[in-house]
């Protein structure tokens, strides 16, 4: 298994650079883009990528959050991979970026694997949720699919140690508090077994990558 694909490029952040926007889904130019590296974006991959929220109640469709490389936002900027957590902080607050990027679902929506790979761990995440940690077979790095369902993934016979294939259904979106459901999106180096916090002041995790650009991707090209 190749480690890492030595950090692709479109893990580097923590903004994406070149976006453009069309209609309800960003499309990212992805030349000499490491992992998709091939000319006009298309992929360096055996295997069909799935987008992960398998939504028909959605207003969010398949729009990913982020920022291009001119400063300019798409979707809601506070969902993007680096903005600040807390949103709107008090003087208590302990200040940290976002590691992730934030996928619009609904309670209980199925929950797919981009890509083929082995479940590596099962986490509580945040308010209740969970976190389900899949290291992918074709380039090795880690997709933490977040604020899950508690348990949900038994209904797919998925557990620790599983193998599951691209486009195969995994957990369901969970609920924190009372109306808020997403799915909190977040890419890791080779042998990450859990996910991480980037408090502001400190340097990213090193094991943290920016998924904005597969993502992206996966917006346009994806099944």
């Amino acid at each position: 298994m190749p480690l890492d694909a030595a950090a692709p490029a479109w893990t580097a952040g923590p903004y994406s650079d070149a976006v453009r926007q069309h209609k309800d889904t960003p499309f990212a130019e992805l030349n000499q883009c490491g992992l998709f590296g091939a000319a006009y974006g298309m992929p360096i991959t055996r295997e069909q990528h799935y987008w992960p929220v398998r939504s028909l109640q959605s207003k969010y469709g398949r729009g990913v959050p982020c920022r291009d490389n001119k400063g300019r936002t798409y979707g809601n900027g506070t969902r993007r991979f680096g903005a600040q957590r807390p949103v709107d902080p008090d003087p208590a607050d302990i200040l940290r970026w976002h590691c992730g990027v934030d996928l619009g679902g609904v309670h209980g929506e199925t929950v797919v694997a981009c890509q083929s790979g082995t479940v590596v761990e099962l986490q509580t995440f945040h308010l209740g949720t969970w976190a389900l940690m899949i290291q992918n077979d074709e380039h090795g790095l880690v997709f933490s699919y977040n604020e899950l369902e508690k348990g949900s993934w038994g209904e797919f016979a998925v557990a620790k140690g599983t193998h599951v294939s691209a486009g195969q259904p995994i957990a369901r979106l969970g609920l924190m508090g009372k109306n808020s459901s997403m799915l909190h999106f977040e890419a890791y180096q080779t042998g990450t077994k859990r996910t991480y916090n980037w408090p502001q002041g400190e340097t990213r995790p090193e094991r943290l990558r920016d998924p904005t650009k597969y993502l992206l991707y996966v917006a346009a090209w994806g099944a």
